[in-house]
């Protein structure tokens, strides 16, 4: 027991600092949190990435005696550290589903909802749709890449046992914020649309009032607002990516 403990310390120790953010990173993570994801996968992929990046971070880690008071709060704190990592890029991603929303009422699709499998719940067909197209393009541009990067870099920003409330209530603070504002620019052309089309409808419903010209025109605006989002969705994607991409890779 005697030669084992300095094994434990000098080799296990790191790996389990280094799975225990890692893990928390992937339970939030966007593309690898989904209810579609088995969590046995989840846990299999936060083992081999933990044993690949442990090498390289153990240097930083120090050493804790295994099974004390101390090297338990260390692992909390490493666990906490990862779910608010991924939590940011979440956050990132939930800027999709305020503009799908918003796209939604504007185009009357408020009340067609569909089950959405990244929520694991039903949402507006168009938060949905934005949400999925986001997903497909962080993994074929392979921004995915950029989050993994960003876990081996947090260890530089975050040391192992440090746990910066206060920086990181800050940064939750700016990403939300960020987030709401970047939806509803993404979905500003649409907020124009159904304004325009509501102030036209309320004029001529004025004009005419024996014909009820809301329920006429539901189709018109229905297409119009189809094809605005063939039109538009290139630049909501890349508005997107521009604001996420430094999210997934650690920079904001």
């Amino acid at each position: 027991m005697a030669t084992l403990n300095p094994i434990l310390l000098n080799e296990l120790w790191p790996y389990m600092v280094v799975f225990c953010r890692v893990a928390g990173v992937l339970m939030v993570l966007p593309g690898f949190s989904e209810n579609y994801i088995l969590g046995r996968m989840r846990v299999l992929m936060a083992m081999l990435f933990s044993l690949v990046m442990t090498p390289v971070l153990s240097s930083s880690i120090v050493t804790q005696e295994i099974g004390s008071a101390a090297s338990l709060g260390t692992l909390l704190l490493e666990f906490g550290i990862g779910v608010f990592i991924g939590t940011l890029s979440r956050i990132a991603m939930s800027a999709m589903d305020v503009a799908g929303n918003i796209i939604g009422f504007q185009i009357n699709l408020a009340n067609a909802s569909v089950f959405n499998p990244a929520q694991g719940d039903h949402a507006a067909v168009t938060s949905s749709f934005l949400g999925m197209m986001a997903l497909i393009m962080i993994f074929v541009l392979d921004l995915h890449h950029l989050m993994i990067r960003g876990m081996v870099e947090s260890f530089e920003i975050i040391r192992p046992g440090y746990f910066p409330l206060e920086d990181m209530s800050q940064s939750i603070l700016h990403i939300v914020a960020q987030s709401f504002m970047i939806g509803v620019k993404m979905s500003a052309p649409f907020i124009i649309i159904g304004t325009l089309y509501y102030i036209s409808i309320g004029l001529i419903n004025r004009l005419l009032p024996q014909v009820q010209f809301f329920f006429v025109a539901q189709p018109l605006v229905l297409a119009l607002g189809i094809i605005a989002i063939y039109a538009t969705l290139q630049a909501i994607m890349t508005v997107f990516l521009d604001f996420a991409t430094p999210v997934f890779a650690g920079l904001r």
